[in-house]
């Protein structure tokens, strides 16, 4: 019977789930904080100051937990429908990144070093609150040039190969989680006026920046993990 009557609250929270709203955001914290976990019998108690005709005690206890497990469900469903602004991922953002790793998966599995950087590639990654970015990729174990004032065609190409960067405009697209960046000048002239999507995600204080491979077919996925530089 209680079971019954704790179903029935579901789905009137279902038909008006605003006002519960509030329940998911107090329980995991505030937008612009890391969700966190939350005992059911915490959660229990939540409800019966909510909803007082559902009481956690007795036989009723199993329902009152079912119960809760729909909140933190819903929680969840809140926390991502109000999840960071613009405003909070540019203030993450803004600052000086320094290039920790990139890094290739192959279609079999394996992962490599980008092969045009080598495994100890070293980068920035800038961006400033006004909207503009930069960054900036090299090679460290690109030949050393002989007569640096003189250097040779096959010099210059080996340097050229393993360097790049740009520098533009981005946008936040939080919906989507990623970054835009619209470079106007880069070493790759193809990447003037164009739009390079960077998914993002933040783990640990570090900036990782993922997306499947759309040119090399024997590459699924491409990272890039950048670390603030404090």
């Amino acid at each position: 019977m209680r079971c019954t009557r704790i179903l029935n609250s579901l789905r009137t929270v279902l038909a008006s789930a605003a006002p519960y709203a509030f329940l998911a955001l107090i329980a995991y914290g505030s937008a612009s904080a890391p969700a966190r976990k939350i005992e059911l019998g915490d959660l229990a108690k939540i409800v019966t100051v909510s909803d007082p005709q559902i009481a956690p005690d007795g036989k009723g206890e199993a329902c009152v937990k079912l119960y809760a497990l729909f909140l933190v469900g819903f929680a969840g469903y809140a926390v991502s429908a109000f999840g960071h602004t613009e405003s909070e991922i540019r203030e993450r953002i803004v600052g000086t990144w320094k290039l920790v790793s990139m890094e290739e998966t192959m279609k079999n599995g394996t992962t490599r070093p980008f092969p045009s950087f080598g495994p100890h590639a070293k980068g920035f990654l800038m961006y400033q609150r006004e909207g503009y970015m930069c960054a900036e990729i090299v090679n460290p174990e690109r030949p050393q040039w002989v007569a640096p004032a003189h250097a040779r065609p096959k010099e210059k190409l080996a340097a050229a190969d393993g360097t790049f960067a740009y520098c533009g405009r981005y946008e936040i697209d939080v919906k989507q989680e990623r970054i835009v960046h619209l470079p106007e000048v880069a070493t790759d002239p193809g990447y003037v006026g164009s739009r390079q999507i960077r998914p993002y995600r933040f783990e640990s204080g570090r900036l990782i920046l993922s997306d499947v491979e759309r040119d090399d077919p024997s590459v699924a996925r491409w990272t890039i993990v950048w670390e603030k530089v404090q």
